[in-house]
């Protein structure tokens, strides 16, 4: 009888933790070479093919780093999402070489589980 009401509890607790998405996660990755370290508070939903950002929760953020390019996005006060990319801790201009920086990160943060899939149709 013990054991069936700690299961109970573990899985009650489990429960309440995975229903709630505000919880914050972070990964790091490195090879010894590269660097690589994401961060998330909130809710965070990408487009169906994983290029773009959707939505982000009140007070929630994302932030991808590898090696010395750095972006964060976060929603401002009309819930528009918006986004900073950095080079060796200076901001930059939106070119090509930091378009496809922020094409691989958000492609990796969608496939690491760092937010979910927006099950809406791409606009």
């Amino acid at each position: 009888m013990t054991c069936l009401k700690l299961i109970l509890i573990s899985f009650s607790l489990f429960a309440i933790f995975e229903s709630c998405d505000h919880h914050g996660q972070r990964i790091t990755i490195s090879d010894g070479t590269n660097l690589t370290e994401m961060e998330r508070r909130g809710d965070i939903q990408y487009s169906l093919d994983s290029t773009e950002i959707k939505s982000i929760s009140n007070d929630g953020y994302i932030s991808y780093r590898k090696n010395e390019k750095f972006f964060r996005a976060e929603r401002d006060t009309n819930g528009t999402v918006y986004m900073e990319i950095y080079n060796n801790g200076k901001l930059v201009d939106l070119d090509s070489v930091s378009k496809a920086f922020l094409s691989g990160a958000i492609k990796d943060l969608a496939q690491r589980g760092m937010g979910r899939i927006s099950k809406d149709s791409i606009n």
